[in-house]
């Protein structure tokens, strides 16, 4: 989010000596990056066809050869989890070599499996999947499956990659594709570098799995940025607010809509007009933005991006799950067309551990991760347009908190993300409590619990 983690990153590994590193970043120029950093650490990056699907083929002799090898290796998250799902033997190999694992932003290892619910019904009253004790899903027949209806259902299966949420009735209800953690379990060390941790499905994914972490963060007291156990003290984020300008383009749509405006379900049942009226709203945005001299980026859900976009704006089309990547910091202008929430059947299935996802703390995790890819991570001032009230209300609430004053009393507030983030922000109950008694003990919140910061060791 801007914080320096990726130099602190750099910095450590730099210091470490003859420690064997891979680091694995969401995209190849951040791959890249790594590499030219660390220039005396001799970074080898897997050659491979780019872009195409078929490139983790290409890639994974090079990474098997430069595991055996004893290198550094700097690589993308898409390589190293197919490596954890079709090649766990070289998982063996990282655990003899001692290595550990970067990766720069969570990984995706956990999402709900593509598969229709009559397809599920069809597949467990044909006894032809099952799930044990253990919510792991088995193919029953012993013979190899060779339609096409199930084959990626079958191929994810057979390789231990899927789990299952089970009804109090033993009934399959929904299907996940999980990435193997051997990884996790086996490496030397594994260090996930991201913002607000506990709001991402990986840490939820991870705790379902019985899988510890400690946080790690950023010390920035000497002349370089430094990853640290050493748990730092909170020190307010001034100015943010003052970088950003909120576009005056929110109407009156989530009013009328409520809550739900903009979400993938409001999305999906909205009718033709309301996509019109939506489209009207980001091509003024696109126009004002342009004829004011601004780049500008926006995003909703994918499926829909043709429903309220022109020609002229696809370029400037980024996907909300976008992050970790410098390419838009030239963006002064941000349209945030979406109002995140949970998978519900996902948080649902984490819900049998303990581990759902706060809703509101999902949704500001990704809305942040989303603003900060722009001009506003460099400290220049951005336009921004939220039309879910909710969505702006949430980016309210984390202001306020991230600017050490949480505003429980400001109108539609939501107390409970607020002292959620209040529990969860390294050092912030410390500073909140110094703050009550400098202030004679006036109301505040007390909290004691420390945040995931922003790098986590598995």
């Amino acid at each position: 989010m801007g914080s320096g983690k990726t130099t602190a990153a750099i910095n450590f590994i730099c210091s470490q000596g003859g420690e064997k590193f891979i680091y694995a970043a969401p995209y190849l120029d951040e791959a890249h990056r790594i590499t030219l950093a660390c220039f005396g650490r001799d970074f080898y990056e897997p050659p491979g066809d780019v872009g195409s699907e078929e490139e983790h083929i290409a890639k994974w002799p090079y990474f098997d050869f430069a595991v055996k090898d004893g290198k550094n290796i700097a690589t993308t998250h898409a390589l190293v989890k197919n490596v954890m799902v079709w090649h766990r033997d070289a998982i063996e190999t990282v655990a003899k070599q001692s290595y550990s694992v970067i990766f720069d932003e969570s990984p995706d290892l956990f999402s709900e499996f593509e598969q229709h619910t009559q397809d599920i019904a069809v597949l467990t009253k044909a006894n032809l999947v099952s799930a044990d004790e253990h919510r792991c899903v088995h193919w029953n027949s012993r013979e190899k499956y060779l339609g096409d209806a199930y084959e990626a259902l079958y191929s994810a299966i057979t390789n231990g990659c899927v789990c299952a949420f089970v009804d109090e009735n033993g009934k399959i209800e929904s299907l996940f594709s999980a990435v193997p953690l051997d990884l996790f379990r086996q490496a030397k060390d594994v260090f996930i570098l991201t913002y607000l941790w506990e709001a991402s499905i990986t840490c939820a994914y991870l705790k379902s799995e019985g899988i510890n972490y400690d946080y790690w963060y950023i010390d920035s007291s000497g002349d370089a940025k430094m990853l640290t156990p050493e748990e730092q003290p909170f020190v307010p984020f001034t100015g943010i607010r003052e970088l950003i300008c909120f576009d005056c383009g929110r109407n009156d749509s989530a009013k009328r809509h409520g809550k739900a405006y903009l979400s993938f379900s409001w999305y999906e049942n909205a009718s033709k007009k309301l996509l019109l009226e939506l489209g009207k709203a980001a091509r003024l945005f696109a126009r004002r933005s342009s004829q004011n001299g601004r780049e500008y980026i926006y995003t909703t859900f994918k499926d829909f991006a043709d429903a309220i976009s022109s020609n002229s704006m696809k370029k400037h089309f980024v996907a909300c799950n976008r992050r970790a990547s410098n390419e838009f910091s030239n963006a002064t202008a941000v349209g945030y067309f979406v109002n995140r929430y949970m998978n519900p059947n996902i948080n649902k299935y984490f819900g049998q551990f303990g581990a759902a996802v706060p809703n509101n703390a999902y949704g500001l995790s990704e809305m942040v991760q989303f603003i900060w890819r722009s001009a506003i991570r460099n400290g220049e001032m951005i336009y921004l347009l939220i039309p879910s009230k909710r969505m702006y209300d949430i980016l309210m609430d984390w202001l306020s908190v991230i600017e050490g004053c949480p505003n429980f009393r400001r109108i539609g507030c939501s107390e409970e993300l607020i002292r959620w983030l209040c529990r969860k922000i390294p050092g912030y109950g410390k500073f909140l409590a110094e703050k009550a008694s400098a202030a004679n003990g006036e109301e505040t919140v007390m909290v004691t619990l420390p945040l995931p910061a922003t790098a986590t060791v598995i």
